[in-house]
């Protein structure tokens, strides 16, 4: 049987045809991806830094109160040092035989501590000043780090306190539960400052602290505080630091309701700190002693 060719001329033409298509359908897609290319490497070249011609910032520009204070809130590094660390504000304290680098506006006093015990939460507190005048009002953050001597973290706590115009003293407050004694240093960050304007305007002194029956490293304090407040305060935290030469040796920070009258009363659990040594005795006022309060809305 002979084969059928009359279809081969035709099929020829038809595969021309696809062949044609499929070329201009190749050279329309080269085209377009090189128009793409173009546009998205004029686009990196606009967005680009302009190199050293760049003018530099200018001068005239008002200063910040701060350059610590201004910065927004966010994760810390996870190493200590870190590639371009904040440098520290203040010469390194002791605390119980571990450095403690300070990067804030305010002044660290100390930074003291309860005895640490296992699987029993350690308090920290660390008075702060601030005499320079500057009248700020609003809220402090703070990041308080345990760094082991790898530079790896033990524990980061980050805590509050606020600020009033005319105010000098001040604490940072907190607790922490990780294995304290493997600390190689501590580092106190000012992470963020916030305005905020408090009505309430005057301030709280110390009457007097009366200890009771010490049970271990605490006990319970009554002390009385003589108030110039302009208007009372339904919770506040207020902090009673009992100090001899300078150094804390109890305190307490608890919330408490704060009448706007002149006189009141009240109490809170009174522990051992120190910066110099692990505490080991009760709270018991030495002679000598002086006591301080703060204030924190």
């Amino acid at each position: 049987m002979s084969r059928d060719r009359s279809l081969g001329p035709a099929r020829g033409r038809v595969a021309v045809r696809i062949l044609a298509v499929a070329s201009v359908v190749l050279l329309l897609a080269t085209i377009t991806l090189g128009v793409i290319t173009f546009r998205l490497l004029d686009q990196r070249a606009t967005a680009a830094p302009s190199g050293p011609s760049s003018a530099p910032p200018s001068s005239s520009a008002k200063p910040s109160s701060s350059a610590i204070s201004t910065r927004s809130p966010g994760p810390s590094p996870t190493r200590w040092p870190t590639a371009a660390p904040l440098p520290e504000t203040q010469p390194r304290l002791m605390s119980q035989g571990v450095p403690v680098l300070v990067r804030s506006d305010f002044t660290v006093r100390e930074l003291a501590m309860t005895r640490w015990e296992p699987d029993v939460y350690t308090e920290l507190l660390a008075p702060v000043e601030r005499t320079d005048g500057a009248e700020i009002s609003g809220t402090v953050y703070v990041d308080v780090t345990a760094y082991d001597e790898d530079g790896n973290i033990i524990e980061r706590s980050p805590t509050t306190f606020s600020w009033r115009p005319g105010q000098t003293l001040g604490v940072i407050s907190l607790a922490m539960m990780a294995d304290l004694p493997s600390a190689a240093r501590f580092v106190i960050e000012q992470t963020a400052f916030e305005e905020q304007a408090f009505e309430v305007t005057g301030e709280l002194t110390v009457g007097s602290v009366t200890v009771g029956e010490a049970y271990g490293l605490e006990t319970v304090a009554d002390f009385s505080l003589t108030s110039t407040l302009s208007a009372g305060i339904d919770i506040a935290e207020v902090g009673i630091l009992g100090s001899v030469d300078g150094r804390l040796f109890a305190a307490c920070v608890s919330p408490v309701e704060v009448p706007a009258g002149p006189v009141f009363t009240d109490d809170c659990i009174w522990k051992s700190v120190s910066s110099e040594f692990v505490p080991d005795a009760p709270p018991t006022p030495p002679a000598g002693a002086t006591y301080e309060v703060t204030l924190s809305f």
